[in-house]
């Protein structure tokens, strides 16, 4: 089973946050597309989606919006800046969504990513069950 979803544009992605996503979890790797996204939520159980956010393009937002308007019962992390954020307003309300803010020192960026995940029990034990 995989941990994380992650949805990114290749382009705006912050690479070392990335690769230690992609090394420490398993994970599920797409593009802005709410179809692909729920496709792969619905046959594989993802409990966390981590969305890179920084610098999208516009259509990258209106997927985004779609995706977290129809993902239930399923954590969302976005990672950007508080600019970035700043598209999200009405949806940072709901208790399923986090942001972290990037560029950090990978170090750093995990200290908060665990720090998130210790506050939900269940995926905390889902993750750590599963990482390497």
């Amino acid at each position: 089973m995989k941990d994380i979803l992650i949805i990114r544009e290749a382009i705006t992605v912050e690479k070392p946050v990335f690769e230690f996503l992609n090394n420490k979890y398993e994970t599920e790797v797409v593009d802005f597309s709410a179809k692909d996204v729920e496709f792969i939520m619905a046959s594989e159980g993802i409990p966390l989606v981590v969305a890179f956010v920084a610098g999208i393009s516009a259509s990258a937002i209106v997927e985004l919006r779609r995706i977290v308007m129809n993902l239930k019962n399923v954590h969302i992390c976005l990672l950007g800046s508080h600019y970035d954020y700043e598209k999200f307003e009405d949806l940072l309300e709901k208790d399923n969504i986090y942001c972290i803010d990037l560029p950090k020192p990978v170090k750093e960026f995990q200290k908060y990513f665990e720090d998130m995940l210790s506050q939900h029990e269940e995926l905390n034990d889902s993750l750590n069950a599963n990482s390497n």
